[in-house]
């Protein structure tokens, strides 16, 4: 994507360009008012001065957007072995990896969470998650799902 702006990197306050500016009209309408020859040139040359101090400047950017990431964090812990639970987050896991997949702005990060994870108080899944996503900035993070 390519953009194109108009940059302002005045050399004085706005707030002094304008008080200047407002001069420049009052001189402006006092030479119009007074019929002097040459009194729009001056005005017109006054103005330019002014829009000069605020050191206008032409800016073309290229820019490529970034893909979002969206973080899957895949329980591995001890109770993932009850019954069909493995079965079932393996089937969930497919299913992700195909939906994600549809999207042309993700990146699909898939976080498995380690076996040995789980302590005396519960999975630390968010730990797992934390630490998938430390390289990325919190700007580009779409979405994090948990599987468990």
């Amino acid at each position: 994507m390519s953009d194109l702006s108009l940059s302002f990197a005045p050399f004085l306050p706005w707030w002094l360009l304008g008080l200047l500016a407002v001069l420049v009209l009052i001189v402006a309408g006092l030479h119009v008012y007074a019929h002097r020859p040459g009194g729009l040139l001056r005005a017109l040359g006054l103005g330019l001065l002014l829009a000069s101090l605020t050191d206008p400047s032409l800016v073309h950017e290229d820019r490529e957007s970034l893909k979002d990431v969206v973080a899957v964090v895949i329980d591995q812990s001890a109770s993932q072995t009850i019954g069909e639970r493995k079965a079932q987050t393996e089937r969930a896991r497919a299913a992700l990896t195909e939906s994600l997949a549809s999207l042309s702005n993700i990146e699909a990060r898939f976080i498995d969470s380690a076996k040995n994870d789980a302590g005396s108080d519960g999975t630390r899944l968010f730990a797992a998650l934390n630490a998938g996503l430390a390289d990325v900035p919190p700007e580009r993070v779409g979405a994090a799902i948990i599987v468990t």
